[in-house]
């Protein structure tokens, strides 16, 4: 898997229009494998799930690509969260109940996604969850992550 390189193009992508499976304040991630840790006293932390019609284009994109690079991806999650960078290395730390364990290898490469970060966990059973992060451009309290499993 280290060898995959998915490219895609990213476009500036808005909050605007919410979907039945967006969730502003998401209580699950990892395709609802584990509980979204919030901050104690919320420290201004904010999660929002991206729904709009680009968002679901970049996830559509992400599959197809990853389906053509033989890979098995089957569901993809899209969010930009502020002032908690690590909320999604807290959750995907949490797989490991479920029998994950990080894995010595980078599966995804972004386009256009600088100050990246790719922590993917695998089980015996083939199972994973991955994780891309970046830091948004021009912030220093806002990221993105695209969550990613089969």
């Amino acid at each position: 898997m280290n060898r995959l390189i998915l490219i895609a193009a990213l476009t500036a992508l808005g909050t605007s229009a919410a979907s039945a499976q967006c969730n502003t304040r998401p209580a699950f991630s990892f395709n609802g494998q584990v509980k979204v840790p919030y901050p104690k006293g919320g420290g201004g932390a904010s999660v929002t799930q991206f729904c709009d019609a680009g968002a679901q284009r970049f996830k559509q994109d992400f599959l197809m690509q990853s389906k053509k690079a033989g890979y098995n991806v089957k569901w993809v999650e899209y969010y930009r969260v502020v002032n908690w960078v690590s909320a999604f290395h807290d959750t995907i730390y949490q797989t490991r109940a479920l029998g994950f364990q990080q894995q010595n290898f980078k599966q995804f490469t972004v386009q256009d996604w600088h100050d990246m970060e790719t922590v993917v966990y695998g089980n015996r059973s083939g199972k994973y969850v991955g994780m891309i992060s970046r830091t948004v451009p021009g912030t220093r309290n806002t990221s993105e992550f695209v969550l990613y499993g089969n």
